[in-house]
């Protein structure tokens, strides 16, 4: 990983959100259930996989970034902001922060029709395991340099023993075949051969977790998570089909890999992660 692992809100942001007019929108979406999480001075509020607010902080200044599918007219309410791609951005003040609560339920209900089945799954995975569990889930959507895409989910074990990586697919998505190469790559950026969990990963994330806590959000104790800790790989596979050839690739690619991956495959509509005796470690005898 080039560069140091950033997550988590400078304390001038953090103020905003307890006591100014972004925590007005952020309490908006607490109110509605949504999933919350912190970025690098952002927050982000997801229904279902979908980013009903990006709420971030630049040059001491809030701001909410909506798609532009999710809004009637390009506006909430009186607000139209400007254009960043495929979004529209709003500067945050008390009267933004007011329309943005009054129409939050219209925005929620937009992007329902946008949301794809494996967001759904991930989604319906951090609401099972954002709790006292096997596994806590505290992360989403996890980018670092020096690996393609993001990282799903990451959660850490109840006893504080391992953090959790983890990817989320669905039959019959073809990249199950190729899921295994892609969490060991994960792993070895989170732990560098084996050595167990970086500083700079550790010391980030349990200010992510106490922030978390701090803005009323489910999070594991801070404390639980250390440098040099073991980092887990687990591969949750939904609708899984015992026909299909995809899964007996993975196995036999997990066989090449130098650290293990580990598959659970849940039942019809429940995702609460079990603890490691219910994983099945990945590759050819599996």
């Amino acid at each position: 990983m080039t560069g140091a692992f950033q997550r988590g809100l400078s304390d001038a942001f953090l103020d905003e959100l307890l006591c100014g007019a972004a925590g007005v929108v952020l309490r908006a979406c607490q109110r509605r259930g949504l999933d919350v999480r912190l970025r690098d001075d952002k927050v982000n509020a997801y229904h279902a996989g979908r980013s009903v607010a990006l709420i971030a902080w630049r040059a001491r200044k809030a701001s909410v970034e909506v798609h532009r599918a999710y809004l009637v007219d390009g506006r909430i309410g009186a607000f139209g902001g400007r254009a960043s791609r495929d979004n529209r951005v709003f500067d945050v003040d008390d009267g933004f922060a007011a329309a943005y609560d009054e129409h939050i339920d219209t925005l929620i209900e937009r992007a329902k029709h946008h949301m794809g089945r494996e967001e759904n799954i991930e989604f319906s995975l951090m609401q099972a395991n954002s709790g006292p569990g096997a596994v806590f889930c505290f992360d989403r959507q996890i980018q670092v340099s020096g690996v393609r895409g993001r990282l799903d989910v990451m959660g850490v074990r109840a006893d504080g023993s391992a953090l959790v990586a983890i990817e989320v697919k669905r039959y019959p998505d073809p990249s199950i075949q190729e899921v295994p190469r892609q969490l060991h790559d994960y792993l070895e950026v989170f732990a560098p051969g084996a050595g167990g969990l970086r500083a700079d990963v550790a010391a980030s994330y349990r200010t992510v977790c106490a922030q978390l806590r701090l803005l009323g959000e489910p999070a594991p104790e801070p404390a639980f998570i250390a440098a040099g800790m073991p980092v887990d790989g687990l591969v949750v596979v939904a609708d899984y089909t015992p026909r299909s050839q995809l899964l007996t690739r993975a196995h036999a690619l997990a066989d090449t890999l130098a650290r293990p991956i580990h598959l659970w495959a849940p039942a019809a509509g429940d995702f609460t992660i079990p603890p490691p005796s219910g994983w099945t470690r990945m590759g050819t005898a599996a």
